[in-house]
Parts: C-alpha cells; sequence; structure tokens
C-alpha cells in the first residue's frame, strides 16, 4: 500500500504542481504573464494530455505498465531544472512549451496508467477499499503538500532551484513506489 501511495503522491504532485502552483507563480509578480497567457498554456496542457493519454494506454499494452511510468517520473525529473528556465516573462511561448511537457506528456504518462496498475496489486475483494485508501492517502498528500510546500520554496529568494528539486524529489518518491510494486497473479476465474 506504502508503494501506490508513493507513485499516487508523485502523480498527483506534479498535477497540481502545475495546475495550481505554476498558474500562479507565472501569472504572479515571479513572471508577471498575463491571466490569459498562463490559463491558455494550462488549457493546451491538459488538451495533450487528454490526446496523449489513450496513447500512453496503447504504448502500455505493447511494452507494460511500469515502464511507462517509469518514463513519466523520469521525464519529470529531467525537466524539473529547464522547466523555469522555459516560464520566463519576457517569452510566454515558453511557459507553454514547459506546460504542456511537464504536464500534458510527463504527468499524463503516470496518469494515464496508474490507475490500472494500482488495481492489479489488489485481490478483488479488497480492491475497492484497498485501491481507495492508497489512491487517496497519496492523492491528499500530493495534491495539498505539493502546491503549498512550492509557494514556500518560491519565496526563499534564492532562484528556482529548490522548486526544481521538489520536482526530483517527487520523481524519487514515485520511482521508490513503482520499485516497490510487484507484480500479482490475478486469480483464474472459475
Amino acid at each position: 500500500m506504502l508503494a501506490i501511495i508513493a507513485i499516487v503522491t508523485a502523480q498527483t504532485g506534479f498535477g497540481y504542481f502545475s495546475i495550481v502552483f505554476v498558474v500562479s507563480y507565472a501569472g504572479g509578480e515571479q513572471v508577471g504573464l498575463s491571466r490569459t497567457v498562463t490559463f491558455a498554456a494550462l488549457l493546451s496542457a491538459q488538451l495533450a494530455g487528454t490526446v496523449l493519454t489513450p496513447v500512453f494506454g496503447a504504448l502500455a499494452d505493447r511494452i507494460g505498465l511500469r515502464p511507462v511510468i517509469a518514463f513519466g517520473l523520469t521525464f519529470s525529473a529531467v525537466l524539473a531544472f529547464p522547466f523555469f528556465a522555459l516560464v520566463r516573462g519576457d517569452w510566454p511561448a515558453g511557459l507553454f512549451i514547459a506546460m504542456v511537457l511537464a504536464n500534458g506528456v510527463a504527468a499524463t504518462a503516470i496518469v494515464a496508467v496508474a490507475g490500472t496498475l494500482v488495481t492489479e496489486l489488489f485481490d478483488p475483494g479488497v480492491r475497492y477499499s484497498g485501491m481507495g485508501l492508497a489512491r487517496e492517502t497519496g492523492n491528499m498528500i500530493g495534491a495539498a503538500a505539493t502546491p503549498l510546500l512550492a509557494v514556500q520554496l518560491a519565496h526563499l529568494g534564492v532562484g528556482t532551484w529548490p522548486l526544481s528539486v521538489l520536482l526530483v524529489a517527487l520523481s524519487a518518491i514515485g520511482g521508490l513506489g513503482l520499485q516497490a510494486v510487484r507484480r500479482r497473479a490475478r486469480p483464474v476465474a472459475a
């Protein structure tokens, strides 16, 4: 169950980092882009995610769930530092690129297939309660803690590197959870 909590914490942490923190950060005094630009970038990222969800699902059918989730976690970590180089007040297109890559691609790779992975880990008799408890605990941690922590890190006055470290840490947490997950054999229906 802790492995699922870790994966879901990373998944929702990335998502809420983009849809809550980055929109405020880019449209606030730190970057100074207009609200129209920030919401258009968010919409672009969500549209990319909508298009890519079935693509990642089909990819998982061919290569497996774990490699697709691992790609999302790894790509999120790799993107963590360049992300803030792209988010600049003098280049609105950079925000679109950063948001589409981070939320539309990296986070979507995880979200698109994590639900299937989670359901495979519980026996049918406890699937809903186990999945619900693990997913909602991870959602609570990722969705609530990540944006709050990001706001605090952004106001340290030391640049964006602490925010990038937060994203790398989320990737590491998700990666540890993914490594801890062992494939369970599904019982054969009688």
